[in-house]
């Protein structure tokens, strides 16, 4: 379908997608966020219950698999986008809009925690065993990475923050594209990326920064755009194919957990399949649908907070279970399995006492400012506030 048809699509169907997304709210997609948070915290579950000595051997490659929820994060970061600014004017109202809700979305809970942890790892360095605070690791929480000397990656003070890097690159990258006219949105954002990924791949560019901002997993929010764009045009296909997009998906997924994956192959085996499986669950759901999430869709809403607060859960609940477990004697899919758990009931409570707080006193404060510099009649942000909660990563 071209371009130009793509639009026409779209502003026919605007007024039914906004319906959409108000009632349905895309619950497919906030149980897919709560499934990637849980397996991350997965991934490094079983990497705290090996660090503590119990047996997790048979959930190495399990484990391994885990991170396969940062590349659904992306490409739902990419489809959300494209969604979410479908029917936006060109020009710097979009993208001053664009940026300040990203940064609002992101910003203050992860610099709270960083805060939180870099005040621990001063007063009581004890409580974790391989972190500790250096200045790039600091500077690295300001989403510009710097590398540890003699060592390949360089993580924030929490962790798991690299990938908000990644994220504010393509947030930076798609906020530019918004002010040019929507049909060539995702045009720009594929030859972006694209070009850089075929820069970098012939030559290789020499500093870390360079390096980390031009890895190749960048794609997957690609991936995720075209995602976006396929929905956003009203593509109608009958609901066995979705359903047959998920399956193929979710087996090539699973295909990779005996291989596992290295980083330059994950954006092909891990970011593609990412990418299907969230366009066939968009499009699987309809506004006659009743999706059942059991659950999952509250964990949706917290996965930022499930993925950021598990820096601080997991330790913390290892240390408890090895004075309780001394001889251990519990399974390794036991300990993996408190740890998860305990994890996803500390990201609810965070999630409901400090960041859905934050987010609605931000975006109050926010609405009054864009409506300082523009006294014209506005719809609010996210007018419904289940609707914030698609807005992001996360």
């Amino acid at each position: 379908m071209p371009f130009a048809t793509c639009l026409d699509e779209q502003v026919n169907r605007r007024h039914h997608l906004n319906n959409t997304m108000k009632i349905k709210n895309l619950l497919g997609i906030q149980v897919l966020r709560g499934i990637a948070a849980l397996l991350v915290v997965m991934f490094h579950a079983v990497i705290a219950a090996r660090d503590y000595h119990w047996n997790v051997t048979d959930l190495e490659e399990t484990g391994l698999f885990g991170q396969v929820g940062v590349d659904i994060f992306f490409a739902i970061s990419g489809f959300v986008m494209v969604l979410t600014t479908y029917d936006k004017a060109p020009g710097w109202t979009s993208t001053r809009k664009f940026i300040a809700d990203r940064l609002v979305r992101i910003v203050p809970l992860y610099w709270i925690l960083t805060s939180a942890m870099g005040g621990l790892l001063v007063c009581a360095p004890h409580l974790f065993n391989s972190q500790h605070l250096t200045t790039n690791r600091l500077a690295s929480s300001f989403f510009f990475p710097y590398q540890e000397p003699d060592v390949a990656h360089a993580y924030p003070l929490v962790y798991v923050g690299w990938t908000l890097s990644c994220e504010m690159m393509f947030y930076a990258v798609f906020a530019l594209v918004l002010l040019w006219h929507r049909r060539l949105t995702v045009p720009l954002v594929i030859a972006f990326f694209g070009g850089v990924s075929v820069l970098s791949y012939f030559w290789p560019p020499k500093t870390f920064i360079l390096q980390f901002f031009t890895n190749r997993i960048i794609l997957e929010f690609v991936f995720g755009c075209v995602a976006g764009w396929v929905y956003t045009c009203g593509v109608r296909i009958p609901r066995r194919y979705p359903l047959l997009i998920l399956i193929v998906a979710i087996t090539l997924l699973l295909a990779t957990i005996p291989a596992g994956i290295s980083l330059p192959q994950r954006w092909i085996f891990w970011g593609i399949p990412a990418a299907l499986l969230v366009a066939g669950t968009a499009l699987l759901e309809s506004p006659q649908s009743r999706l059942k999430t059991f659950g999952l869709a509250a964990v949706g809403n917290a996965s930022y907070s499930i993925y950021l607060v598990q820096v601080f859960t997991l330790p913390a609940i290892a240390r408890a279970l090895d004075k309780v477990d001394a001889s251990r004697l519990f399974s390794g899919f036991f300990v993996c399995a408190i740890l998860v758990a305990g994890t996803a009931v500390g990201g609810q409570i965070l999630y409901l006492c400090v960041e859905k707080p934050i987010n609605r006193f931000a975006r109050k404060r926010l609405e009054v400012r864009l409506a300082a510099r523009d006294p014209r009649p506005r719809v609010a942000l996210h007018a419904d506030p289940r609707q914030a909660d698609t807005a992001g990563i996360r």
